[in-house]
């Protein structure tokens, strides 16, 4: 897709060069319609489709194929080609350059709408409607907002006149000007300008497609001068040429159809002076039109016939060439045999007697290949497997310590409200690094007794408890835990002061208080 979209907008733009070249003698020979005809050239070549090969010439037999054969020269000892490792993908450029073209093409297209549109209803939110003028359903209206009568609207047609235009125009060039803005609505000029500036928005990076717009919207306005005045006596001619004067005015944005933009006045009013030859024009233009559309649409045959061959070559040669030679390694040649020993050398080894069992033989490189191959796919499998059923115990334990958590807190909240002495403790193994933490009635607390207590069991070196007891009186759990907070501060420093543990032991143990301090403030908040 992205090469049949690059050969596109290469060949649209050699064929609008062609036509920057040639419209301008095609036109003094055969009229302005005719040059105006050869636009086709480009805007069919953009929407035309990737052709088969049978409407072209067989690039099969035409376009060289280059094939990678220097893997198959490995040795005996290389790697099997199945098994090369794939080198990491590189930055996606190709994918980066058409994303910033899609991106360039929708801002161009989406501006110049946006002005379009701007420019229309300024000139309509002033507008007086002329209803005597109206013909063919075709709105007419003046409007104090432009300075020239121009035609607009796809759906609902109109012509938007000079506030002025009954003392700017006699009532000949009036008729003439509205007869111009008229035949643009026939001809379908305004969606031919939208689908015009769609093909611009394509080539927005394009400065011969910018050059190529300007020289069509002046061949658009030369047709419609030549439509007009086709037939015409010479009086017509001069009042069609006032009113061309009279309506010069600045160039309206993209599908507005101006009467008279001031930069083409003096090559329209030249060109009034031309005559048409039309029958031989438009056989030549039609035959320019076919040819250009027959000599660039090659070019996409060819890209897409070569895309298929290399997907062809690479299914059906190389990658069944790589197979072969996997297969028909040739086994490593085996070692010199030794020298015989001398006589006072230790004896050879006897033979073996008949039926005994044979010596296994070495694995050929085939069998070495496959033996290889099965090896990696099974470590594959078992790496998946494990990190599977560590993801999966992982999750157990979370689910299983988040339970127990509540399980405790709500066990917390009942002896809180059962007894009015409460506490709270903590007791830490500094060998395992584990730790516990319980709320509620605790031995240790007597009757109105309240403080923090804080005692150490075991033998040093062995397993030792920390032991860290808060008593309180009806405290609310976030009372306990800010006490606990405290008493767990204290005890951590009492710990590391404490002799006794081992610095491993001593590291475990600081690593399971810090945590349990860590939740304590996030349960204050």
């Amino acid at each position: 897709m992205i090469g049949w979209l690059i050969e596109t907008l290469a060949a649209s733009t050699v064929l609008m060069a062609v036509v920057l070249l040639v419209r301008g003698r095609v036109a003094a020979l055969f009229g302005a319609r005719i040059a105006y005809l050869l636009w086709l050239l480009p805007a069919l070549r953009m929407i035309l489709p990737p052709l088969p090969e049978s409407f072209g010439p067989a690039p099969l037999a035409q376009l060289p194929v280059m094939i990678d054969l220097s893997a198959f020269a490995a040795g005996a000892d290389a790697a099997p080609l199945a098994a090369a490792p794939v080198e990491a993908a590189g930055f996606p450029w190709m994918t980066a350059l058409l994303a910033l073209w899609l991106a360039g093409a929708i801002v161009h297209l989406g501006f110049h709408l946006l002005a379009y549109r701007r420019f229309v209803r300024e000139a309509l939110g002033e507008r007086t409607d002329l209803p005597e003028l109206d013909a063919r359903g075709i709105e007419v209206c003046a409007s104090k907002a432009v300075e020239g009568p121009f035609a607009t609207g796809i759906f609902q047609p109109m012509i938007v006149l000079p506030h002025d235009y009954r003392t700017r125009y006699s009532a000949e060039e009036l008729r003439l000007a509205m007869r111009h803005e008229t035949v643009h609505h026939d001809r379908g000029d305004l969606s031919i300008n939208l689908f015009a500036l769609g093909m611009l928005s394509l080539h927005w990076f394009n400065p011969i497609a910018h050059r190529a717009w300007r020289a069509f919207r002046a061949d658009q306005e030369l047709a419609c001068d030549a439509a007009v005045l086709e037939g015409a006596s010479p009086d017509v001619r001069h009042s069609y040429g006032l009113a061309l004067v009279k309506s010069a005015c600045a160039r309206t944005p993209v599908a507005a159809c101006a009467l008279t933009p001031r930069d083409q006045l003096k090559t329209r009013l030249r060109m009034m002076k031309a005559g048409e030859r039309r029958g031989a024009g438009s056989v030549l233009a039609l035959l320019l039109v076919a040819g250009g559309l027959a000599l660039t649409a090659s070019g996409g045959i060819a890209a897409e016939t070569t895309r298929q061959i290399r997907h062809e070559v690479t299914e059906k040669v190389i990658e069944p060439a790589a197979a072969a030679v996997a297969r028909a390694i040739p086994a490593p040649p085996a070692p010199p045999a030794p020298l015989a020993p001398s006589a006072s050398a230790t004896p050879a080894t006897p033979p073996a007697p008949a039926g005994a069992p044979q010596a296994p033989q070495a694995p050929t490189a085939p069998e070495r290949a496959d033996d290889w191959r099965e090896a990696m796919e099974d470590a594959r499998q078992a790496r998946a497997e494990a990190a599977q059923e560590a993801a999966e115990a992982r999750r157990e334990g979370l689910r299983e310590a988040e339970a127990a958590r509540r399980e405790a807190q709500a066990e917390a909240r009942g002896h809180a409200h059962a007894h009015p002495h409460a506490g709270a403790a903590i007791s830490s193994d500094p060998v395992t690094g584990r730790y516990g933490f319980t709320t509620g009635p605790l031995s240790k607390c007597k009757e109105r007794a309240e403080g923090v207590n804080i005692t150490f069991a075991g033998q040093a070196g062995k397993s030792q408890n920390l032991s860290v007891s808060v008593c309180g009186k009806m405290m609310s759990e976030v009372d306990i835990a800010r006490i606990t907070l405290d008493a767990m501060t204290n005890a951590r420093d009492g710990l590391r002061k404490a002799g006794g543990l081992t610095p491993d032991q001593l590291a475990k143990a600081l690593a399971a208080m810090d945590r349990e301090i860590v939740r304590l403030k996030d349960e204050i908040g």
